[in-house]
This record gives structure tokens, C-alpha cells and sequence, in this order.
């Protein structure tokens, strides 16, 4: 069942986190009228620039102002829909076995619909609903609320549309809209009975408008469930169960990848994950091998495409995009604005990934060389290193297509060069036909410039002959 159309089939129940608020609603609509009411009191008795958002556990502080907590607020409503889907999807999984501690669910689950809720009109929620409770995935329950980095404002690309929106819930059902056109037989932009996305800088075509609907997620990173325990979003309910069973703390991780050496808890979980290591796309530039197409643009991106659009506005440097330029501003920072959470530790620095190094070295106590050379054994403490001695004291080139060489953990803890890599037997057969043919090339460009060769030492021949002869006869005249 997919959670839109477990939307339409069963209540869903918004619950108001908003400082003490107890509101409950059925309606997303209604519910976002009144989380509205809460912006503008919360915004009224705000005197400075920086707002903090008042919804449990959440803490975030807008420091762009009220139009960056507006898309902050309405992301909790819409979040709370997801968890809500999410929440049917595991209580309608059989799949999924209960929970041995119900008071521990009990508590991540919304109060009982008997609670006397906020007078506001339209408010009061279906009586009718019961709520059971199901398992919980295992991970912290305080990070349930926590909302992601939101762009400026979520807007429409399609073709000719360029609307902006604050809610998600009104942005992804504008995008959804776009598609209605292609509901009926013989609609526009059909071509050989295929749908062409007019996202911009896209030329996808989908089989139908359902598949389009599900390509434009990719475009617009829409989740459509999300983990009622922790919250975490994704894209389809197959990921949310498996979110769920893998982090359960009752499941043992019996299913070991035979590549990397991970565990996972279930058979499935494993195949899917080993897919990852199985390249099915070659590079149209390049020998590179991916086994998405999500990373096989990513290293177009990177390796060959032109230019950088994201400037730095304090120095020369530009970046490909918004995330990388983000952390290079952080090398700009005056101070040390990221500390060390661990208890007693006063560590501070000026990126978040040295505060995490930090944490992994000093207070999990890993290893301090957990890089090994596969030829002569010596160990590093970093894979950069390690990288240096392969390429300088092993004369080690990188793969084609490759920025640098990849490392796999091994059976005794050490990461060691990954010196195989699996591609599908369709990827295989053309590579090794694009081998053949670059092979033949190769021959028959040898033969040719052999054979350009020998012309030029017969025509050689036939000069110094001729010079001899003329010479002769010069010696005869005289």
C-alpha cells in the first residue's frame, strides 16, 4: 500500500508539539491553520533577528529570520504526516513482530484521542481511530523531531513555472499537479508511448504518469515515510521496514557481505546492499565503472564537466555545488565555533569533520594505524597516507576513471587497497568488446604506419639507386 493512498484510506492524526500544546487534528489543512496561529504569536513577542522553534525536542534557531522558521514549522507538520504513514505501515506489517516492552512504544505514540484538545474550529479529531502499538526501530527517540537543512524556499522547475512555496505538503502536491496532464490518452509531450519530464536540464522519459511521479522525487527529494520512533525519512515504505528491522536491538546481524564484511539482519537487507558493490554503468568519457546512475553523474560532475558555479565570496575558489562550498566557507571561520559533546572534553575546532576525528581517536578509541600495505606491510594511520606510499614507493597508477583507490576493511581490522571490482557480465562483455575493438584499432594503425614505413624505406631505395645511376653516367661522360 503506498502512503498516499493509505492517506486517503485511513485518519491520520496530527498531534501539536508545540511547547504545551495539545491540539490534535485530522486534517493537514487544519492542522496547518493552527500551527500558523503559533508562528504568529511566537513571531509577535520576538524582538531580535534569531528565532529558536519551540516544537519538542527540536531546538533549531532560525538565524535568517521569521521566512526561515516559517519553512522550519510547516516541515514539522509535514513530518508529522510521514511519521503518522509511517506509523500504519509498521502496524500493518506482519512482518515486523511487537514490541517486548509496549510501555517503551507507548510513549512515542500520540495521547489518547480522549484528550481534551486546543478550541479551535475543525480541530477535534475522528473518534473512531484506534491506535495500536508496534515496534520501535531501536535508534533515540529525541532525534524523532529533528528537521533537516531546508533550501531557501522548496520552488517549482517545471517548464514555465518557477512558484515558490514555504509547506512542503502545498510544494509536492504543485509538482503533482503538473502531471495531470498526462492523465489522459493522447496527451502532450508523449512520445512512442512515453512521458518526457519537463523538469529543467531533465530529458527522462517515463512509461506512465505513476512512474513520473516518482521521478520527479528524485528532483524534488520528496520522502513519503518516515520512522515514528526516530524520524528518519525515506523515499518508500520496502526502506522503512528494513530501517526498522535493521535497527532493532533484538535482531542478530547474521548476514555478513563477503566484500566489504558488513552484517545485516536479513537475507534481503544483504542483497540489496551488495548491489552497491556491482557496477552496471560505464563512463561515455572515460573507462570509470559506477553502480548507479546517481554516482555515475556525480563523477561526470566532478571529473569532466567544465566550470564551478559556486563561488567563494572570500576567495578564488569555486565549488560544484552548494554542500562542498559549504564547507570550504567553514576554513574562513574565525575561531573554533564546533566542540566536542563527549563529557569533560573542552576540545574545539574549526570543522565539524576534525571534532568528529577527534571523537572517533580519543573517546572510541580507534585504531591509531588501521591502514595496512598489501606489499610490504606497513601501517598508516590515515588512507591519504597510505595512498602516497602505494603511488610513490610502489609505483601504484589509479584505476581509470578513478580520483584515488578505494580500501576495504578486512577479517584482522585492517584496511587494505581494493584491488578487485565487480561489474555486471552485460558492463563486462562491452568493456571487453570496447577493448577488443580499441585492440584491433590499435593493430591495424601499427600495420598502417608499418607499412608507411616500408614505402618510405623502398622510395629511400629507389633515391639512392637513382642518384648512383646518375652519377655513373656523369663518370661515363667524362
Amino acid at each position: 500500500m503506498s502512503p498516499r493512498r493509505c492517506a486517503k484510506q485511513v485518519v491520520l492524526i496530527f498531534q501539536c508539539e508545540w511547547s504545551n500544546c495539545a491540539y490534535i487534528s485530522s486534517s493537514i489543512e487544519v492542522f496547518s491553520c493552527h500551527m500558523g496561529s503559533h508562528l504568529r504569536a511566537h513571531l509577535s513577542q520576538i524582538s531580535t533577528g534569531e528565532v529558536t522553534c519551540l516544537w519538542s525536542e527540536c531546538g533549531f534557531t532560525a538565524y535568517e529570520g521569521p521566512p526561515e522558521l516559517e519553512r522550519h514549522i510547516y516541515f514539522h507538520v509535514f513530518h508529522t504526516k510521514l511519521k503518522q504513514l509511517g506509523l500504519r505501515v509498521l502496524d500493518s506489517c506482519k512482518a515486523v513482530t511487537p514490541s517486548p516492552d509496549p510501555a517503551a512504544d507507548a510513549s512515542l505514540l500520540p495521547p489518547p484521542l480522549e484528550t481534551e484538545a486546543a478550541p479551535m474550529p475543525g480541530g477535534a479529531c475522528d473518534q473512531g481511530v484506534v491506535m495500536r502499538s508496534v515496534p520501535g526501530c531501536g535508534l533515540d527517540s529525541h532525534t524523532r523531531n529533528l528537521v533537516p537543512e531546508l533550501p531557501d524556499s522548496f520552488q517549482c522547475q517545471w517548464e514555465g513555472c518557477e512558484r515558490k512555496f514555504s509547506h512542503p505538503e502545498w510544494f509536492y502536491r504543485h509538482v503533482d499537479s503538473h502531471t495531470e496532464q498526462f492523465k489522459q490518452p493522447g496527451a502532450v509531450n508523449t512520445a512512442g508511448g512515453s512521458i518526457t519530464c519537463l523538469w529543467i536540464e531533465c530529458e527522462a522519459t517515463c512509461r506512465s504518469r505513476f512512474r513520473l511521479c516518482e521521478h520527479l522525487r528524485t528532483h524534488t527529494q520528496e520522502r513519503v515515510v518516515a520512522c515514528p520512533t526516530c524520524g528518519g525519512m525515506f523515499s518508500n515504505n520496502t526502506k522503512l521496514i528494513d530501517h526498522v528491522t535493521r535497527h532493532q536491538s533484538n535482531q542478530v546481524a547474521a548476514f555478513q557481505c563477503s566484500h566489504c564484511s558488513k552484517n545485516f539482519t536479513s537475507e534481503r537487507i544483504l542483497r540489496d546492499h551488495m548491489r552497491h558493490h556491482i557496477n552496471h554503468y560505464k563512463c561515455p568519457f572515460c573507462d570509470m565503472t559506477c553502480p548507479a546512475p546517481s554516482s555515475l553523474r556525480h563523477h561526470i560532475r566532478y571529473r569532466h564537466e567544465p566550470g564551478k558555479p559556486f563561488p567563494c565570496s572570500m576567495c578564488q575558489h569555486g565549488c560544484k555545488n552548494q554542500a562542498d562550498l559549504h564547507r570550504h566557507m567553514e576554513t574562513h571561520t574565525t575561531g573554533k565555533p564546533h566542540r566536542c559533546d563527549a563529557p569533560g572534553c573542552d576540545f574545539s575546532a574549526r570543522t565539524l569533520k576534525t571534532v568528529r576525528q577527534h571523537y572517533r581517536r580519543v573517546h572510541q578509541g580507534a585504531a591509531a594505524a588501521c591502514y595496512k600495505c598489501h606489499c610490504c606491510e606497513k601501517v598508516f594511520s590515515r588512507g591519504s597516507i597510505l595512498t602516497r606510499h602505494l603511488r610513490v614507493a610502489h609505483r601504484f597508477l589509479w584505476p581509470p576513471g578513478y580520483p584515488r583507490f578505494r580500501y576495504q576493511e578486512h577479517e584482522d581490522g585492517y584496511r587494505r587497497v581494493q584491488l578487485v571490482r565487480y561489474e555486471t557480465v552485460e558492463l563486462a562483455e562491452q568493456l571487453i568488446k570496447d577493448c577488443e575493438e580499441e585492440q584491433q584499432q590499435m593493430q591495424q594503425l601499427e600495420q598502417q604506419q608499418q607499412q608507411q614505413q616500408e614505402i618510405q624505406q623502398l622510395e629511400l631505395q629507389l633515391e639512392q639507386q637513382l642518384e648512383q645511376q646518375q652519377q655513373e653516367t656523369l663518370q661515363q661522360t667524362e
